[in-house]
């Protein structure tokens, strides 16, 4: 499954509502198995977004469709990072002009959040376009 983080100026964050899709693995320009293993030979940097302290490792990879960014969170007291902290992290460390797609493979206290960056461009079946 994946869920998305839009662009700040489309938060329509007034309802306990999560947009969570699923969808054929073919349908992406980026690996599952990035979003899913971290880099070798990298190592966690540390950075305070509001009130959170994380660590993170950012992974680039080029595609015949343009370049994905791999942005590997977690918090350092090592508890799950909410949607809106995900949301916030994603606007600090990134852009918020930028929209993130989060690959839900496993989760738990402790498990590092993989926020993927599609190429510009990129549109997935169901209408969700990156512009």
């Amino acid at each position: 499954a994946m869920e998305v983080f839009p662009k700040e100026r489309e938060v329509m964050d007034q309802a306990n509502l999560y947009h969570v899709w699923t969808a054929q693995k073919s349908q992406f320009p980026f690996g599952i198995k990035e979003a899913t293993e971290l880099p070798k030979g990298k190592e966690w940097e540390c950075e305070t977004v509001g009130d959170i302290e994380i660590e993170y490792m950012v992974r680039v990879s080029k595609t015949d469709r343009g370049k994905i960014a791999y942005l590997y969170l977690k918090r350092r007291d090592g508890k799950e990072l909410c949607w809106r902290e995900k949301q916030l992290i994603k606007n600090e460390l990134q852009s918020e002009e930028l929209m993130a797609i989060e690959l839900i493979t496993k989760h738990g206290e402790g498990t590092p959040t993989c926020l993927v960056f599609p190429p510009i461009g990129f549109e997935l079946d169901f209408g969700l376009h990156i512009f």
